[in-house]
């Protein structure tokens, strides 16, 4: 598990629209590890757009190393 909660805990993110923040950076790296992205927003974070698609450029090279 990602991020050791519960099935239950993880389905009541969705229904709250929002992941908890302080699962941003472990999500982000999982993600870019798969080739994906999410906007920040979706961990309440406000990130300029060009420093988010950095954060997502680092995430993917720490996921490779």
């Amino acid at each position: 598990m990602l991020t050791g909660k519960s099935y239950k805990r993880v389905w009541q993110w969705g229904a709250d629209g929002a992941f908890p923040p302080r699962y941003f950076l472990t999500m982000m790296c999982a993600l870019a590890a798969r080739g994906y992205t999410a906007p920040a927003a979706l961990w309440r974070q406000e990130i300029p757009r060009n420093k988010e698609a950095l954060l997502w450029v680092l995430a993917r090279k720490l996921s490779a190393a």
